[in-house]
């Protein structure tokens, strides 16, 4: 829950933080073991669930300081990655996670689930759990943070204040307030949806914004402290560099923090993330991991390798063949594709499949069962509404959007650009 009493800043993280980190535990108490394994079972069958989840590779059972990197294109990623890895012998290490600050924040629950069940989650504040089972917190939005957020950090330094005191008349135009609204009324019912998801620093007066300002950089410079404490202290830890999902299936710049962190790594692990959305009527995972050689490298060199690591699958080569309407970097010329008969993709899969380079890790069910995997392909593809069959061929629709990916406006466009990227990192690396 929100807090009641106002804690001072330098409680919190400070102007100048002096706090002694405490000891990196590369081995959990029994007591911390059964809650981690407990948490990650759950989310485990949950997501088995929900989806097919396919892994490939695992970490080493013994190992000193490792950092485990990882492509950011859904929720699922930071769930079903740490929960495999917790699960993963030796159950006595523990993974250590890198999410964002948001996490650590009330209502973090209530943006994830669905409507109906807001209400019950727009105050909870599941820090404590986190931070329990190992979560390390990042701040991922310096700029851009939601006003919940903003105002959880002004509540804390300055108690409940009037909210036409902290924001500004514009930004309060948008939530709906009673004469003498104070900052806990952005958590109601009818307020959180927009509160928890919107915000930017200019929303706030000027003497909160610079105090939110130097507050930032005195929590990311801790939080800094922290990942670089947990490596040294020879723990093992899971993070997606990019700090946000892809807004266009490709990977977006790495954090500066990782720069600090690769030195200090003994080992580097990438774990390639790609979904497969039209083989099968539930979405798949698809996880690759894979030791990295890390020494001297760049970060850009690093994204790259991320890159290629990723699974190769249906939807990227369809999505890359239907999207075709300029020339493709991966293969020859083709125009885009409006209608197809099951040959004609076919035809372009196999083109698509031989031209790959040799490093490519190609989903299993799509190398040695294509015809079939494309088969179902077609009639998940019909049932979604992206294509319909008509007059014995298929035919592309409007309908771009997934279920799967409710913030990305093309799937298709978001796959195809995914595919190039991948092809085009493999050959500019070796993984």
């Amino acid at each position: 829950m929100i807090e009641t009493n106002p804690t001072p800043v330098t409680d919190v993280a400070g102007a100048k933080p002096e706090r002694t980190l405490a000891p990196v535990r590369r081995t959990s108490s029994l007591r911390t073991i059964a809650l981690r394994l407990f948490f990650a079972a759950g989310i485990y069958v949950y997501v088995h669930a929900a989806y097919h989840v396919r892994i490939w590779g695992r970490l080493p059972r013994r190992r000193s300081s490792t950092l485990v990197l990882a492509n950011h294109q859904h929720d699922v990623d930071g769930m079903v990655a740490p929960s495999v890895l917790n699960l993963r012998r030796p159950w006595r290490l523990p993974v250590y996670c890198v999410a964002s600050q948001r996490w650590f924040e009330p209502g973090f629950l209530s943006v994830r689930l669905k409507t109906r069940l807001r209400r019950f989650t727009n105050r909870w504040n599941l820090a404590k759990l986190f931070e329990a089972l190992g979560v390390l917190s990042i701040e991922n939005q310096p700029l851009s943070r939601p006003d919940a957020s903003l105002a959880y950090d002004i509540l804390r330094e300055f108690g409940n204040l009037p909210l036409d005191r902290v924001f500004t008349d514009d930004a309060l135009t948008r939530y709906h307030l009673r004469p003498g609204a104070a900052l806990r009324d952005l958590w109601t019912r009818s307020n959180a949806p927009i509160a928890l998801v919107q915000g930017s620093l200019r929303n706030l007066r000027p003497h909160y914004r610079q105090f939110i300002r130097e507050r930032e950089r005195a929590v990311i410079e801790e939080q800094a402290s922290r990942l670089v404490h947990v490596l040294q202290g020879g723990g093992t830890m899971f993070m997606t560099p990019e700090g946000r999902y892809s807004k266009d299936g490709r990977v977006g710049p790495l954090r500066a923090s990782l720069d600090m962190l690769l030195p200090i790594a003994a080992n580097v692990y990438l774990f390639g993330l790609s979904y497969e959305l039209f083989t099968h009527r539930r979405a798949t995972f698809l996880g690759r991991v894979i030791p990295f050689d890390h020494r001297n490298q760049t970060l850009e060199t690093v994204r790259k390798a991320l890159c290629a690591a990723r699974p190769i699958t249906f939807t990227q080569l369809f999505s890359d063949w239907v999207c075709a309407d300029t020339q493709p970097r991966a293969c020859t010329a083709v125009v885009r594709i409006a209608s197809f008969t099951e040959s004609d993709l076919r035809a372009a899969i196999d083109a698509r499949l031989a031209l790959l380079p040799a490093p490519a890790f190609i989903d299993p069910e799509l190398r040695d069962h294509r015809h079939h995997a494309i088969t179902r392909a077609l009639k998940n593809l019909v049932r979604t509404g992206i294509v319909r069959f008509e007059n014995a061929r298929f035919h592309l629709t409007e309908h771009r959007t997934s279920v799967h990916f409710p913030r990305v406006p093309d799937i298709l466009r978001f796959h195809a650009e995914m595919f190039r990227e991948t092809v085009e990192s493999m050959n500019a690396v070796e993984v």
